[in-house]
């Protein structure tokens, strides 16, 4: 009996969501290490499973690599584009190598977006010489979402439980913290690195299984899908991450505006207006307990200001975008500029004869006029707004190419029938950012959809 394929990918798949060390000693050797290793195998098993189909049916081959650029030609053509912006910014950047890999908790460096390139072109050969992976690869997803999700549901009724070595152990200094640096403001993680991240991915997987209902309708396994998609939107409530739940709501109210289109006049009113309002509830519900829960705890000094406390210091980290868009207009900082640059700004580093020689994990070590070497701390390696961190990162001509990228990729999913999906990541990403664990599936449902539908494809791999 030999290897299945289509299992290992699938499996693959799975791993990509769930991996996680337990035995790191590091918040990104717990949650982001791994499934950045995971996205690099299925990249690598891709490359083999097409060099055995190459070696068999040549003809076929060329036939898909023709179809695989014309269907996205845009997107590869302004994804390379982005890379050689972003190498030559990483080249330029004050610490090119932190551009490269950028902050170990987020990985979303010039590699990361050169190996998902990659990936994404592989997955989009695979889903036309084998209908069957796509199938693998969704199951795979889902099943590790759905794991995902009951771990959250545990953190929710224990939030020392975070599924490493030391679970249950908290900090000895801080007793919301536990040994692994997870506060408990930032529970339920599940099995990503904070609540936002895993909020976003049951969200995300929530809104695939809506708009694709239809197909699961004609397949007669409604009934426990639709308990799924419940127990998921629960789970999101739970997570009570404002900054997923507000696109999420508006997603939803999208999908929803579809799905009536087909309804009569009237029937289609009473559901939207019901719906509309509840949708609006859900919005008002999830910003008015984050400025509560930023106003009684505050992440930062509530010195800086009402504005700035309760949105969580993003007031501040925007205002310091814009002073270092004007200190490297021209190619930024690099990948994770923010990161890079923002130590420049505080008051040390800024001294006649002070200059910052290395950027650490939470600290930035700056040498001093005097000849001594001292260690601060940073506080954010993102401006917690998408836009903002790719000005940052490539300067004002550098983010034109990445903004055509990005949007080459929404219109591949709004010609798919997935403008829910796009408007979901396009909100999240304004008051959040990209990681290597959250950013690659948008981009790789888009790159298995010719027209879509790559289920339909043609299997020629047997």
């Amino acid at each position: 009996m030999g290897v299945n394929p289509v299992r290992i990918y699938g499996f693959l798949f799975f791993c990509a969501v769930t991996l996680i060390n337990p035995l790191g000693s590091r918040r990104s050797e717990i949650w982001v290490d791994p499934k950045l290793a995971v996205l690099v195998a299925i990249g690598v098993f891709q490359f083999f499973w097409i060099a055995m189909v190459v070696r068999r049916k040549k003809s076929e081959f060329w036939s898909l690599f023709e179809q695989v650029f014309n269907q996205h030609k845009w997107l590869w053509l302004t994804w390379i584009a982005a890379l050689v912006v972003g190498t030559l910014s990483t080249i330029l950047s004050p610490f090119p190598e932190r551009s490269f890999w950028a902050h170990p908790e987020l990985r979303d460096g010039l590699f990361f977006w050169a190996v998902l390139l990659l990936v994404a072109v592989g997955a989009s050969f695979v889903a036309r010489f084998n209908s069957q992976a796509v199938r693998s690869a969704e199951a795979g997803v889902v099943a590790g979402v759905a794991l995902h999700a009951l771990v959250m549901i545990v953190q929710v009724i224990d939030w020392r439980f975070d599924f490493t070595a030391t679970s249950f152990v908290t900090n000895s200094v801080y007793s919301e913290m536990l040994a692994s640096t997870v506060w408990k403001s930032q529970m339920p993680i599940g099995l990503y690195l904070h609540r936002a991240q895993a909020s976003y991915m049951v969200g995300l997987t929530a809104l695939c299984l809506l708009i694709y209902l239809p197909r699961i309708t004609a397949s007669k396994k409604e009934k426990p899908v639709l308990v799924f998609i419940g127990l998921l939107i629960c789970v999101l409530i739970l997570g009570n991450s404002r900054g997923v739940l507000i696109p999420f709501a508006l997603a939803f109210l999208l999908i929803l505006w579809q799905k009536l289109q087909s309804f009569g006049v009237n029937l289609r009113k009473q559901v939207w207006k019901r719906a509309a309002v509840l949708g609006l509830a859900v919005i008002l519900f999830a910003t008015t307990i984050g400025i509560v829960f930023q106003l009684k705890r505050p992440i930062v000094h509530e010195s800086a200001g009402k504005i700035n406390v309760i949105s969580g210091g993003r007031w501040e980290y925007w205002q310091n975008s814009l002073k270092l868009v004007r200190d490297r207009p021209v190619l930024g900082w690099g990948f994770n500029g923010y990161g890079v640059g923002a130590p420049t700004l505080e008051r040390c580093a800024r001294s006649a004869g002070n200059k910052v020689t290395e950027v650490l994990d939470y600290n930035f070590v700056c040498h001093m006029a005097d000849g001594s070497v001292r260690v601060f701390h940073s506080f954010a390696a993102k401006a917690h707004n998408w836009v903002l961190d790719q000005i940052v990162a490539f300067g004002l001509d550098g983010a034109i190419a990445w903004f055509l990228f990005i949007g080459s990729l929404f219109a591949a999913l709004m010609r798919q029938g997935l403008a829910a999906l796009a408007l979901y990541a396009f909100i999240y990403l304004l008051f959040w950012y990209d990681t290597s664990m959250t950013t690659p599936w948008l981009f790789l449902l888009a790159a298995t959809r010719p027209s879509g539908a790559a289920i339909g494809a043609v299997d020629i791999s047997k």
